[in-house]
């Protein structure tokens, strides 16, 4: 459970370690886990607790356990308590309107006040179905359906990845004390009405429906901040991890880009845990292309189509295709070049029929040109940074049992052209 809240952290770009977060705390179950959990992870925290003295005595037993268990955990707890209730009156506004305004305007001051850099609310999954569903009932556009926000100004919910049900699971195994609320309870109010009577039901149908109700606020966010982004890409191509987390919505961003090349959401979640735990070399799949996690970014390559395993070269000069590559061996006099960009020279004793042009296997090994000892092809490669669409269209070249030659990449140190070298053969690709 902390992994999944850290890990959602990161790939939302909610919060940095070195940020300073002002947690606001009701007491009840959602927003003390937020703050254990954050306290755990070791962010610099403080809590801050709104005291509206509407439930009087309920309203005191909550703020005297919010300041113990900061006490406890070792955090600063600040309150602030109305003691005048006339003004909520002369706002002219609805209870929770007021309450709602009042402590996101004490929230900003505080953090002003602290110098701190980010106020952190529970919101969680639950919470967001039912402001869509609330937004749904009075009519709303693509603006409404964005519902509860990731991130806003300086505001996070960190919670958003989390089910209610979670959150309860996590206060029990860690043992953490909460209060409820008993305004939650009345169907006074139409989010409770919501809460109690149609999301139950909407569970019932879909047990996830909250978590498609956050995925439709992240796309309708997406969209209506991005109406002018690029909607095509080559392939292939490289997504540098840094443009991917500067997304506000990067799972949206990678399934706008990938989508017509096979990959769906689940795939793309994927991906996202693949940056998240550095887990280069791995590779999603899909019935056309591949993506290769490496250390620059997300790599989409075309999927090798079912080529030829190999090709016998009886005569020289030899011209002609393998598996899309267009070759040519031949006896040559010219001076050579071993870096030439799309040639390379072989030195032999004697001409030895057939070659034989093969595809890469796992775990070929060869002495690559300049180089000591043995590696494997794809270690060469990895080496050299070579991209993976090169990669899968590379071939071989075998004289006898020994691999002679990369195509594109390079010699091996056997077959380099020295003054034993009795012929030279030049393969141009």
């Amino acid at each position: 459970m902390i992994h999944k809240f850290e890990e959602f952290i990161f790939l939302k770009q909610l919060l940095d370690k070195e940020d300073k977060v002002i947690v606001a705390v009701s007491g009840g179950i959602d927003s003390m886990v937020l703050l254990t959990m954050l306290h755990h992870l070791q962010y610099k925290v403080v809590a801050a607790h709104c005291n509206y003295g509407l439930r009087k005595e309920e309203a005191n037993s909550e703020e005297n356990l919010v300041k113990d268990y900061c006490k406890q955990l070792g955090i600063t707890c600040y309150v602030n308590k109305i003691e005048d209730q006339d003004i909520i009156a002369k706002s002219g506004l609805g209870v929770q309107e007021f309450a709602r305004n009042y402590r996101y305007e004490w929230f900003e001051k505080l953090r002003t006040q602290l110098e701190f850099t980010k106020i952190a609310t529970a919101h969680h999954l639950d919470d967001q179905l039912e402001t869509l569903l609330f937004h749904l009932t009075r009519g709303t556009g693509l603006s409404g359906i964005r519902g509860i926000a990731l991130k806003k100004g300086h505001l996070v919910r960190p919670m958003l990845c989390y089910e209610k049900n979670e959150i309860i699971q996590i206060g029990a195994e860690l043992k953490i004390p909460f209060n409820t609320d008993s305004s939650n309870l009345t169907e006074k109010y139409t989010r409770n009405v919501i809460r109690q009577k149609l999301v139950p039901v909407l569970k019932s149908i879909n047990s996830k429906v909250s978590i498609h109700a956050q995925e439709l606020s992240e796309w309708a966010s997406f969209y209506l901040s991005n109406s002018g982004l690029k909607t095509a890409i080559e392939c292939p191509y490289l997504i540098p991890y840094d443009t991917i987390l500067n997304q506000t919505h990067p799972i949206q961003y990678l399934l706008h880009l990938l989508k017509p090349f096979g990959f769906n959401k689940y795939q793309i979640n994927d991906a996202m845990s693949m940056i998240y735990n550095q887990n280069f070399g791995k590779t999603i799949v899909a019935k056309t292309h591949s993506i290769f996690c490496n250390k620059n970014g997300l790599e989409l390559v075309q999927r090798e189509k079912q080529f030829n395993s190999h090709l016998k070269i009886d005569q020289l000069p030899f011209e002609g295709y393998f598996n899309e590559k267009f070759i040519r061996i031949e006896k040559t006099e010219e001076p050579y070049a071993f870096q030439s960009q799309n040639s390379l020279f072989l030195g032999l004793t004697e001409l030895q029929l057939p070659m034989v042009l093969e595809t890469i296997q796992s775990g070929d090994l060869f002495s690559p040109f300049g180089m000591k000892g043995h590696k494997t092809i794809g270690n060469y490669f990895t080496d050299k940074k070579t991209p993976h669409s090169e990669r899968n269209r590379a071939i071989k070249l075998r004289i006898g049992e020994a691999i002679a030659a990369v195509i594109p990449g390079t010699i091996d140190n056997a077959f380099a052209v020295n003054a034993e070298s009795k012929l030279v053969l030049k393969i141009t690709f």
